[in-house]
C-alpha cells in the first residue's frame, strides 16, 4: 500500500484486506487445503501487522498513555492472528525444532512481528514475552541454518541482550510507581 500516501486511507484499505480475507479463511476446509490455509493466516497476521505499525505511526506524537489505549486493540488483533498461525506450525503445543522449507521464512517473520507486537506494550510482562519469542527465532535460526536469514539471527542477538535491561528499566519504574 505504498503508493497511498494518507496513513488514514492505508489503514482503511487493510482493514478491507483482513475483512475480505475472512470469509474465504471462515469456508475454507482447513484439513483438506492445509498450505493454502496457512498462507491465507499467514497474510492475515502481516495485514495486522502492517495495520498496527501504520496505527503506532499515526499516534507517535500522542500521549503515552493515550497512545497505549489506542494501540491495544490493533496489538492484540496483531498478536492473535500470528498466534493463530503459528498454532498451525507448532508441535503439542511447543514451537517446533524444524518445519518444511516454503514455511520457514514465514514462521520466522511471524515469531518476529508477534515479538515486535508485544513490545508495543510499554510492560515488563510484555516486553518479556517478546524476549521469549526473539530466543525462539533466535534458537530455531541457528539449528536451521536457513539461508536469507543471517541479518535476523544477528538483530535477534542483538534484542536479546537489550531486552533484558529494558524489562529491569520498567521493573524499577513500576516499583516506583506502586511504593509512591
Amino acid at each position: 500500500m505504498a503508493f497511498e500516501p494518507q496513513l488514514t486511507r492505508r489503514l482503511a484499505m487493510h482493514k478491507r484486506r483482513a475483512e475480505l480475507l475472512q470469509l474465504p479463511l471462515r469456508e475454507l476446509n482447513e484439513n483438506a487445503y492445509v498450505q493454502i490455509y496457512r498462507q491465507a493466516l499467514f497474510d492475515m497476521a502481516t495485514i495486522r501487522s502492517d495495520m498496527l505499525e501504520l496505527r503506532t505511526v499515526q499516534l507517535e506524537d500522542e500521549p503515552e498513555q493515550r497512545r497505549n489505549a489506542k494501540l491495544a486493540p490493533f496489538v492484540a488483533d496483531a498478536i492473535a492472528a500470528h498466534t493463530e498461525f503459528l498454532r498451525r506450525l507448532d508441535k503439542d503445543g511447543k514451537p517446533p525444532d524444524k518445519v518444511d522449507d516454503e514455511s520457514a521464512h514465514a514462521y520466522v517473520n511471524s515469531r518476529l512481528s508477534l515479538s515486535r507486537a508485544h513490545s508495543r506494550i510499554p510492560s515488563a510482562a510484555s516486553l518479556a514475552e517478546a524476549l521469549s519469542q526473539m530466543e525462539i527465532v533466535s534458537t530455531f535460526l541457528k539449528a536451521n541454518n536457513i539461508k536469507g536469514m543471517e541479518e535476523e539471527v544477528k538483530v535477534c542477538d542483538e534484542m536479546i541482550q537489550l531486552l533484558p535491561l529494558r524489562i529491569a528499566d520498567l521493573n524499577k519504574r513500576e516499583a516506583a510507581k506502586s511504593s509512591v
